[in-house]
């Protein structure tokens, strides 16, 4: 840890300790945390003084090198599929935007697996890892991105400094990912869910590699296709990374879905409630309702307004039974549901749509709580808001 010491000042809005303006005049480097607003004063003097920015994943970086990384980043997915990947690589570290800050493993000479957020890779200059994987990217954070291509543009960082030899795991099904691995040198490789790609594809109840069938889909133990995709993408950065690694449906044992997605929170009046928060954008919503094709779903939706479009694919909404909104976004969502001639009643936050909810539940089968939209406007994140509604479900 010795070559980390270095003179640094900390400011911090929320503390008062740590809210005296830093003197630029001192200051070298800029170290921006994710949740830090980019159009914060103390940035804008920073980039008037000329201080450089950078995340804590560039900053890792470029302490570490030589570190040998692999790094996720996608819309949805990412966390699921940077824990599996250590799931099934024994021996390696995990950090990033999953909860464990990098630098607790400054002491570590093992390879680390690293969920990286838009805004660890937006302060990116230098950064590189061995494996990429690029899950997808859809409209999301546009309250913190100026638009859509703002957010692409940070995601598409992760390969933005990358060397010939390093690997890129794509996402064949996503425009935007597919785009990203044209325009960057190195090695790609596309996975699939939808069918046969030069790659890695899940088709006909099992998953392969350019024809040759590696394991049934019914070993992945998470429901849904997008689940399956996190898998498919996991595999395949796994035998970038280890290609002698070999991969059997008991590699998955003992991996469980995290918290807040998609879990189940008990059952009332014999109606199954799942909780969702981490939905926190219209296509997480919509992979959520994909795992309820069968049943009569009661929906509550709704959260922080980013001012982007909400719509989601008709077929997402077949199993959508009625509709319960709240939250700051709540107008625009319903207006969405309604034109698509489903019942939406309308709630200004989620407690009130719970205290209320027994009067939505007739002829209903499941109860799914999945946003999609982030949580700000009433929570300090998306494991508070679920948090929350899992404690008012166990109160019924």
């Amino acid at each position: 840890m010795s070559k980390l010491r270095r003179e640094y000042v900390i400011y911090d809005d929320n503390i008062a300790s740590y809210n005296d303006e830093p003197d630029l005049a001192k200051i070298t480097l800029a170290v921006k945390s994710g949740g830090f607003p980019s159009d914060h004063p103390v940035m804008l003097k920073c980039i008037d003084a000329g201080v450089g920015i950078a995340s804590d994943l560039e900053l890792f970086y470029r302490f570490f090198p030589g570190r040998k990384t692999i790094t996720v980043t996608g819309t949805n997915g990412k966390t699921t599929t940077a824990a599996l990947i250590a799931h099934l690589l024994p021996g390696v570290d995990l950090g990033g935007n999953i909860g464990a800050p990098l630098f607790e493993f400054a002491d570590s000479s093992r390879p680390i697996v690293i969920e990286a957020s838009s805004f660890m890779l937006e302060y990116c200059h230098d950064f590189r890892t061995d494996i990429a994987v690029l899950l997808n990217i859809t409209p999301h954070h546009l309250s913190r991105h100026r638009d859509f291509l703002e957010y692409a543009s940070a995601k598409k960082k992760i390969v933005a400094a990358r060397l010939p030899g390093d690997v890129l795991i794509y996402n064949a099904d996503c425009e935007a990912a597919s785009a990203a691995a044209k325009s960057s040198p190195g090695i790609n490789i596309p996975f699939s869910v939808r069918g046969e790609t030069e790659g890695y594809y899940a088709m006909a109840g099992g998953i392969y590699y350019l024809g040759r069938r590696l394991l049934d889909v019914d070993a992945i133990p998470l429901a849904g296709k997008h689940n399956l995709a996190n898998a498919v993408a996991a595999m395949a950065a796994v035998f970038a990374f280890r290609p002698g690694a070999v991969i059997t449906p008991e590699s998955f044992r003992g991996f469980r879905s995290f918290p807040h997605r998609i879990e189940y929170a008990g059952s009332f009046k014999g109606i199954k409630h799942y909780n969702d928060s981490k939905a926190t954008n219209p296509a997480a919503l919509a992979a959520a309702l994909a795992v309820f094709p069968d049943e009569r779903v009661l929906l509550l939706c709704g959260g922080k307004e980013e001012g982007a479009d909400f719509s989601l694919p008709v077929g997402a909404l077949r199993s959508v039974a009625r509709v319960v909104v709240s939250g700051e976004n709540r107008e625009r969502i319903a207006r969405f549901f309604r034109g698509a001639g489903i019942d939406t009643e309308i709630y200004p936050d989620l407690a009130s749509a719970l205290d209320d909810l027994e009067r939505h539940l007739a002829d209903v089968t499941v109860v799914l709580f999945s946003p999609g939209a982030p949580s700000y406007d009433q929570f300090n994140n998306y494991a508070e808001r679920g948090r929350y509604f899992t404690e008012r479900i166990m109160r019924k």
